[in-house]
């Protein structure tokens, strides 16, 4: 079976396979972070990817807009949707980055083609 896991550390030196959401199957992979998204102490997970250079018969790979799972404490992910975090992430998303502004977290999402779109990860204190 091919499918989008994370592997999890138990703490005593073994890695477990956890399949990812259904969200995260749509189109292949390319990137991904890891981060405490909405600051509740659990590590979360955005995705993105796309392939769009494919041979014509296939088609491209293009359903990734960029994916939000939130870490719960089962040690496995729920998908947010996008309409509720707003990322909109079109085309081959090649890399995802956290980099510091100030006192701002800013999301980077580079993408083949196009202009790197900044994102601010921060809430006003």
């Amino acid at each position: 079976e091919l499918a989008s896991v994370v592997y999890l550390h138990d703490g005593k030196n073994n890695f477990k396979a956890q399949k990812l959401p259904s969200q995260a199957q749509f189109s292949p992979l390319i990137t991904s972070l890891t981060a405490d998204l909405n600051k509740d102490g659990i590590t979360d997970l955005l995705t993105a990817g796309n392939l769009l250079g494919v041979n014509p018969h296939l088609g491209q790979y293009d359903a990734s807009v960029g994916e939000v799972f939130l870490g719960n404490n089962q040690y496995s992910f729920d998908y947010l949707p996008n309409k509720q975090h707003g990322l909109w992430l079109s085309g081959e998303v090649k890399k995802l980055a956290v980099i510091n502004i100030g006192k701002q977290k800013v999301l980077v999402a580079v993408i083949n083609n196009q202009r790197p779109m900044f994102f601010s990860l921060s809430v006003d204190e």
